[in-house]
């Protein structure tokens, strides 16, 4: 596969990243993929979002259809948090693929077909040996006791994807838990957290499953 090509299908499946991100996804220097974009750019098949330093690429609706993917309608491009937390989301990836070999995000049509609606911040990812994990991302400054009820709160399911008015819990169908953060702050709260509440919690509950909390570097700091 081409760079370019590979640059297409990283954008299709994670809708933003830097160009720093792409170039580990794709595994080749920066360099090539600063030529490769900016040939996508002339032919109009990706855009740089204003503002960002460094800067997020996204699909152009031209591109998005050559993949075969729709975009939100409209001209307004999504929100700052929004092109954030995709690239936070790429950097926790990232991480996360070195420890657990094959680790890939679980798409939203997919879990809509589970019976999981995700809320924000809710992520799922399998990997080569067939673990679910569910990734709370927290990249806006998330209270500790989210924590738990992400992993045990039934959600209202899309009854367009799963025809049964009662949904799914990440820990009906999920079996490893992490948490990653982009402030060291967070960390230290979450794990504080962890060590004391979610501690004695898991003591009288043996199916509550360990935590695993991460840092993940900020590439932007909106507060």
């Amino acid at each position: 596969m081409s760079t370019k090509d590979n640059i297409m299908t990283q954008l299709s499946m994670n809708d933003f990243a830097t160009s720093a991100q792409l170039a580990a996804f794709c595994d080749v220097q920066l360099p090539a993929i600063s030529k490769a974009t900016r040939q996508l750019q002339s032919q109009s098949m990706i855009v740089t979002e204003a503002g960002f330093r460094p800067a997020v690429l996204r699909l152009s609706f031209k591109g998005a259809r050559m993949m075969g993917k729709t975009l939100p309608s409209g001209k307004r491009s999504p929100s700052a948090a929004v092109q954030q937390h995709a690239c936070h989301k790429n950097e926790a990836a990232l991480i996360l693929s070195r420890k657990y070999p094959g680790f890939q995000w679980t798409q939203k049509d997919q879990l809509l077909a589970h019976g999981l609606r995700p809320a924000q911040g809710e992520h799922a990812a399998t990997d080569r040996r067939g673990r679910a994990h569910l990734i709370l991302l927290d990249d806006y400054q998330m209270a500790s006791n989210r924590i738990l009820r992400s992993w045990t709160r039934r959600h209202t399911p899309d009854t367009n994807h799963y025809p049964v008015h009662n949904g799914q819990r990440w820990c009906d169908l999920a079996n490893n838990f992490v948490v990653a953060t982009t402030s060291v702050e967070q960390a230290d709260r979450h794990q504080q957290w962890a060590s004391s509440t979610y501690k004695i919690l898991k003591q009288e509950d043996a199916r509550l499953p360990e935590i695993e909390i991460i840092k993940i570097e900020p590439l932007w700091d909106l507060f």
